[in-house]
């Protein structure tokens, strides 16, 4: 995990993100979770953020911004937050897909999901969620540059 800091304010913290399902043999990781404060929702923090992400997971090693060279960058959201996946695709990431039924809801959030069909064994509503992908041909083809003025962004 990392903190995501509002450059614009002095130094900020104002919430945090990380890379988690990191795959070394496949070169592949997961943004997530994004989590910002109330005041820096809607702002361009998040766009620094997950673009400073981004370039360290997709530049090369010997790149002049040193990253890891990762092939894909994945994004996974809930199927009904329509801001995270906004959020995403503003950044450059492509729908990839629905995985339909991919999570058991835990007991305080059974509201966000479907109910279950009579006598399954977990008893509890599941819910989709939407992939994202950002590819390192995205990122070598017109991509960085996207991404390079986000990180640079200072204003709503």
């Amino acid at each position: 995990m990392f903190a995501a800091i509002d450059k614009a304010s002095g130094g900020k913290m104002a919430g945090i993100i990380g890379l988690i399902k990191t795959e070394p043999a496949n070169l592949a990781t997961e943004i997530g979770y994004v989590i910002l404060f109330k005041t820096y929702h809607r702002t361009y923090v998040a766009s620094n953020a997950v673009g400073i992400l981004l370039r360290y997971s997709l530049e090369l090693p010997t790149a002049p911004h040193p990253g890891l060279g990762l092939r894909r960058v994945q994004w996974r959201t809930h199927s009904h937050n329509a801001a995270s996946f906004n959020t995403a695709t503003r950044m450059g990431f492509r729908p990839a897909g629905i995985f339909r039924w991919e999570w058991v809801l835990l007991e305080n959030k059974e509201s966000n999901g479907y109910q279950p069909r009579e006598g399954d064994p977990i008893g509890r509503p599941g819910r989709d969620n939407k992939y994202l992908s950002f590819c390192a041909d995205d990122w070598e083809n017109g991509c960085r540059e996207h991404v390079d003025k986000a990180i640079n962004r200072q204003s709503a």
